[in-house]
């Protein structure tokens, strides 16, 4: 084997050679996943939530909406949407947002968001999350049969619907019957005979 001479390979034309690296981050293909699920339960009946309730004019009813992201990224909007039938009005004050048994009370102001343009439920962390989001609303008088309460949330190329049931029953209605003695003026406990007695 010929030795290096270093000697000679001093005496050699310096050359530079520029080295460029090109660093490419490895790409993320989004995948996510939303899914809602709309329940309502009768104040006044007590129960869980259901599909599907009862109720009559003045009942206050709690609708529950469950919302499910999945995702490999970051979800800055989250956006959820609901349409209140005309038959029931908004029980103002009483819109909460449920996050690991952790309650948030939220504002009439973002009560009107979520029952017009929509209510931005996120940022969301890449990752599952479930939210929930409940909120009171009173049976007006005069609704009659039964109407339906739709929920919508959305993210960038997903959404999900789900509804919910209010049906209208007719009210107790108590028949009580009363006597009046008409020979002696008075409710009739008791009568003689010969009494007229007048039954209302």
């Amino acid at each position: 084997m010929t030795p290096l001479n270093l000697t000679a390979a001093k005496d050699l034309p310096h050359r530079t050679k520029t080295l460029r690296l090109k660093c490419t981050g490895k790409k993320i293909i989004p995948q996510t996943s939303v899914s809602l699920s709309k329940t309502v339960k009768n104040e006044m009946a007590g129960g869980s939530f259901v599909k599907k309730v009862d109720a009559r004019a003045g009942d206050t009813v709690t609708y529950n909406i469950d919302v499910t992201t999945n995702s490999n990224i970051d979800l800055p909007t989250v956006t959820l949407k609901d349409t209140l039938p005309s038959q029931v009005s908004y029980k103002a004050g009483s819109l909460v947002k449920i996050v690991n048994g952790a309650v948030t009370p939220l504002s009439d102001a973002q009560a009107g968001n979520l029952f017009g343009n929509g209510l931005n439920i996120g940022p969301l962390n890449a990752g599952s999350h479930k939210t929930t989001i409940q909120f009171k609303a009173d049976v007006k008088t005069g609704a009659l049969n039964c109407f339906t309460n739709t929920a919508l949330v959305s993210i960038p190329g997903k959404s999900d619907s789900d509804t919910a049931q209010v049906c209208i029953v007719a009210p107790n209605i108590v028949k009580q019957k009363s006597a009046y003695n008409i020979t002696k003026k008075e409710i009739a406990s008791v009568a003689d005979p010969e009494d007229v007695i007048e039954y209302t």
